[in-house]
């Protein structure tokens, strides 16, 4: 009995020797995100308590705000877990910063230091009374340059360990935009709310001259007759242009501006753009605004 102990003992001690070691990790990584949300406070809640579930803490957690630091080993699941709680996630931006230049700095200064302290404490008894009070005031110095630079160590090892993620919440108002009329008769025509809903659209339209295609797997239904060209995924996601005639006539940065800040002062909120395409047959500029929608 006791010589199979000992040869189970030798083989397990065999295969630990076969593994790899885990692999230390010298970077810091930081996150930052921004995030549209139905409810602040709740977001809040429910980052610190996925945090603390991760076997990390939160440094600031308010409505607005929320810093985290987390074992890094839980960097994959961040994301998906911003995207889970939130309307729209706006910016997520990583970042990663190889510590090992500073750590080997900082230890070689420690290293240093502590080298030169052991020996002035070794002539301390050996010299005169003046000689003892200048080695004293040395090694005080010694001591607390020892110190900081242990504890600037042990921050970086923290960092080593913990990620970091600054979240800033925005709130998603319930309240739909309202158009505020504008000077110019097309541009009070643009109402998302009311596309959508296709209700009282009363915009003089025409696609003459439009060349329009259908996502793939959506199908057509209405091939440009009347003021729309309008096509259906099999999901039930409609698919809708209008083309409007706009006046006076004006260029294409006028109108951009103009449409920008109609939208803006109406309460949308603008995700991505301007930015300007060249089509078939004319430029234009696309935009993606965010709108609080109430099916």
């Amino acid at each position: 009995m006791k010589k199979f102990i000992v040869l189970a003992g030798a083989l397990v001690l065999a295969l630990a020797a076969l593994l790899p070691a885990e692999q230390e990790n010298y970077l810091h990584y930081s996150f930052t995100a921004q995030l549209i949300v139905a409810d602040p406070d709740k977001a809040s809640q429910d980052l610190g308590a996925w945090c603390e579930l991760m076997g990390g803490y939160f440094v600031l957690k308010s409505s607005d705000r929320v810093i985290m630091r987390f074992p890094y080993s839980q960097n994959g699941r961040l994301l998906p877990f911003l995207d889970s709680i939130a309307e729209e996630v706006l910016d997520f931006s990583p970042q990663a910063v190889d510590l090992r230049e500073e750590l080997l700095g900082l230890t070689s200064a420690i290293q240093s230091r502590e080298e030169i302290l052991s020996k002035n404490l070794a002539f301390i008894d050996k010299t005169t009374i003046e000689g003892t009070l200048a080695i004293e005031k040395e090694v005080m110095q010694l001591l607390s340059e020892t110190e900081e630079l242990k504890g600037k160590l042990n921050r970086l090892n923290g960092d080593r360990i913990y990620a970091r993620a600054d979240i800033s919440l925005r709130y998603l108002e319930k309240k739909l935009p309202s158009i505020i009329p504008s000077s110019f008769a097309w541009l009070n025509g643009i109402d998302f709310y009311k596309f959508i809903k296709r209700t009282n659209m009363r915009i003089r339209s025409s696609l003459a001259g439009i060349k329009a295609e259908a996502p793939e797997g959506f199908a057509v239904f209405n091939k440009g007759r009347g003021r729309t060209f309008m096509a259906l995924s099999p999901e039930g996601a409609l698919y809708t242009i209008y083309r409007i005639n706009n006046y006076p006539r004006m260029d294409l940065a006028f109108w951009t501006k103009a449409l920008q800040k109609q939208l803006s002062d109406s309460g949308y909120r603008l995700h991505k753009g301007p930015e300007e395409f060249t089509g078939p047959e004319e430029k234009g500029v696309y935009f993606e605004w965010i709108v609080p929608y109430q099916g």
